[in-house]
């Protein structure tokens, strides 16, 4: 439960909170929302917006503004602490200025619509965000430091979580992909996540949100499910935390370490390789990979099967959204994605006998 340490009133609508961690809420008042809400999977705990005080990353650069916002009835210059008034920006109680936000490049889905505020990260929300935020909330507790942290959803209905430091590659091949010890890193970085989400189950009544799961691929185990390059935070050639959790869902884990296999073995064939990763092994690389994962003979197998049904699946939900303007779906479809992914599945066709072993 949250405790609510001092009761808010409309000219003072900041509140102390003890749960995850202590941080100040800021109580909404207005005709439409009387109370903001921060999602769980077991229902909705009437706060809204969690600053916290201690246990992120200081803010610092450009972060945090939120431009629009209307006064709530009975605020007055003195309602916010530590600042004079500014009507269109929200200043942490403990901080002395207000924070502008940072928009953050890259993705195709969610292109310019994430943003750094502060020690946290603003995303669009989904149906499918309830379950991903319970997911995080369970790794939190289970010890794994790789992935951001749940703080709730903000007053424009964007979830808010924990700003993860170090280097995003927004190069979809960067030189360090070549490095074998950068893989296996990655790749006992994927494990644990794997380990630390036994014993989760997904809420019932919330949806997942996988658009190419492979038929065949559901399970129990919620795994990440687009360990894609850049969705991995690095710090120098030592990756550090996991990001975009949208598409965590329970499936088969071999179907999660085929999307990670496609990206950083990676299974693409060998004339498309970018200069940068030119005559790396990828059959070598693919064992090192199985090998962190202690896969079996047989599992080998059904993953390099599950790799062949996920280009063909990835094939029609790319051209699907690259046919209704999603993202940036079009200008991969029209820079020739559908060859590149033919090809990628001949290679790994002729591949196979040597992947598998």
């Amino acid at each position: 439960m949250v405790g609510l340490h001092r009761l808010f009133t409309q000219s003072n609508p900041y509140v102390r909170c003890s749960y995850p961690f202590n941080c100040w809420v800021r109580v909404r008042t207005s005709r439409a929302h009387p109370l903001r809400r921060v999602l769980t999977s077991d229902g909705a705990v009437p706060v809204c917006r969690r600053w916290p005080t201690e246990g992120l990353p200081a803010a610092t650069g450009s972060v945090g503004r939120v431009s629009g916002e209307t006064n709530d009835p009975g605020e007055d210059a003195n309602s916010q602490p530590g600042s004079p008034r500014d009507e269109s920006r929200f200043a942490h109680p403990s901080m002395g200025h207000a924070l502008d936000e940072e928009i953050l490049s890259g993705g195709r889905v969610n292109a310019g619509d994430v943003r750094r505020v502060g020690g946290t990260i603003t995303r669009p929300v989904g149906p499918h965000t309830p379950g991903v935020h319970a997911f995080l909330r369970h790794l939190e507790a289970e010890g794994f430091e790789g992935s951001p942290r749940a703080l709730g959803v903000d007053d424009f209905d964007r979830e808010v979580l924990t700003y993860l430091p170090g280097e995003v590659s927004q190069d979809f091949t960067p030189s360090w992909l070549a490095d074998d010890d950068v893989l296996e890193r990655v790749c006992r970085l994927h494990r644990d996540l794997q380990h630390a989400a036994v014993g989760f189950t997904w809420p019932d009544g919330i949806p997942s949100a996988v658009p190419y799961l492979v038929k065949g691929c559901e399970g129990t185990l919620v795994c990440h499910n687009d360990l894609s390059v850049e969705n991995i935070v690095m710090s120098g050639t030592t990756p550090v935390g996991i990001i975009d959790f949208d598409y965590a869902a329970p499936v088969d884990r071999l179907f999660d370490l085929a999307y990670a296999a496609r990206h950083w073995v990676p299974f693409r064939a060998t004339g498309g390789l970018d200069p940068a990763i030119q005559g790396i092994d990828q059959i070598e690389r693919f064992a090192r990979l199985v090998d962190v994962h202690r896969l079996t003979r047989a599992e080998r197998a059904r993953l390099v099967a599950i790799a062949g049904l996920l280009l063909d699946r990835l094939l029609t939900v790319i051209k699907e959204r690259a046919d209704a303007g999603i993202g940036g779906f079009g200008a991969m479809w029209s820079a020739g994605y559908a060859e590149s992914n033919r090809a990628d599945h001949r290679w790994l066709t002729e591949h196979a006998h040597r992947l598998i072993g």
